[in-house]
C-alpha cells in the first residue's frame, strides 16, 4: 500500500486540455488516449500522469509525490486553475448519469440492473458469469431511470419515487445540477413497474412531493455546454 506516497490533482473540464498543455507540455498529455498514463517529472521527482477521470469531463490527473504536492497546487493556481472539492466531482458524475458504488450498484445490486452491461466482457472468464448471464436471460428485476425535477427541491439517495399512487422506486443519487438549474436523480426500482420516458413522477422530500420527468441519462447530452 503506496497511498501515503502520492497526492491525487484532478484537473477536469472544457480547459483541461489547453492547461496542462501549457504547464507540463514536455508530458504530452494531450496526446494520451482515455485510460492511458505515464511518467512525468514533478519538480524533481517521479509523478505520472492519468486519463482515467470520472467526471465526464475531458481532463488528467496528476499523481505527485506527496513530497511536491504543494509546489504542484501552487504551479496548477498560478496557471489559473480554480480550486473545487468533491462535490462539484459528484455533480459531473451524476449530470452524466455514472453509476457510483453505494448508491447505484453495491453488493445487493448487479451490473446489468445498474446499467452498466456495457463493461462486462462475455467472451472472457469472469467472476459471477454463470450467474449475470441468468439474469441476462431472464431478464433484470430492477432498472436504473433518471429523473429531472419540475419543482424546486433536491432529491436525496433513499427518497421513494411514484407514479400516481404507485411506488415505482427510490433514489440512489440525487443532487441539485449546476449545469441545469434544477434537482436531479438516478433512482432503482422494479423492472416490470419502470416507468416510459417523458413520465411524470413524484419525489417524497421529507413531506413535499417534487414533481420531476422521467429521462433517460445522460442529463447533460455532449456538446450542450
Amino acid at each position: 500500500d503506496e497511498w501515503d506516497r502520492w497526492t491525487i490533482l484532478a484537473i477536469q473540464g472544457p480547459q483541461a486540455f489547453a492547461t496542462f498543455e501549457k504547464l507540463w507540455p514536455e508530458a504530452k498529455a494531450t496526446e494520451m488516449k482515455l485510460h492511458d498514463f505515464r511518467a512525468l517529472d514533478v519538480f524533481g521527482e517521479e509523478g505520472f500522469v492519468a486519463r482515467t477521470g470520472y467526471t465526464g469531463e475531458r481532463g488528467f490527473e496528476l499523481y505527485a509525490p506527496t513530497g511536491t504536492a504543494p509546489q504542484a497546487w501552487a504551479k496548477l493556481l498560478a496557471g489559473g486553475v480554480t480550486p473545487v472539492g468533491l462535490g462539484a466531482r459528484d455533480t459531473l458524475r451524476l449530470e452524466m448519469g455514472y453509476a457510483l458504488y453505494g448508491h447505484e450498484i453495491n453488493l445487493d445490486v448487479n451490473p446489468l440492473e445498474a446499467g452498466l452491461g456495457w463493461v462486462l466482457d462475455w467472451d472472457a472468464p469472469f467472476r459471477g458469469r454463470s450467474r449475470l448471464a441468468e439474469v441476462r436471460a431472464e431478464g433484470r428485476r430492477r432498472k436504473l431511470m433518471g429523473i429531472v425535477c419540475k419543482d424546486k427541491g433536491v432529491p436525496r439517495q433513499g427518497y421513494e419515487v411514484t407514479a400516481g399512487d404507485d411506488v415505482v422506486g427510490e433514489v440512489t443519487s440525487g443532487n441539485f445540477s449546476p449545469t441545469l438549474g434544477v434537482g436531479i436523480a438516478l433512482a432503482l426500482g422494479p423492472a416490470a413497474a419502470a416507468p416510459e420516458e417523458g413520465q411524470e413522477v413524484h419525489v417524497s422530500a421529507r413531506g413535499r412531493r417534487i414533481a420531476g420527468d422521467i429521462v433517460k441519462p445522460p442529463f447533460i447530452k455532449k456538446g450542450a455546454h
